[in-house]
């Protein structure tokens, strides 16, 4: 093989290994975010969920514990 030809086939393999690299490389990809929640008006942080509390009872949104909302508590009778 001459040296011009062992150059070309050098520049094709690094050029055909670098478009391999690129191809499999995702330079801009991101998870789809989640929608915002609408609570009684409000929109949620993801950080909160949207639940219902108090007396009377309304939607608020509450910090995540434990992945769900606290109980509700029975509302005094007047």
């Amino acid at each position: 093989m001459s040296r011009r030809m062992r150059a070309v086939v050098f520049v094709l393999a690094l050029a055909a290994a670098l478009g391999s690299l690129m191809i499999g490389v995702s330079v801009d990809v991101r998870a789809d975010p989640k929608p915002p929640v609408v609570c009684g008006g409000v929109t949620c942080k993801t950080s909160e969920l949207c639940c219902t509390t108090g007396c009377p009872p309304i939607q608020a949104c509450l910090k995540k514990e434990r992945g769900q909302c606290p109980p509700p508590f029975p509302c005094p009778q007047p």
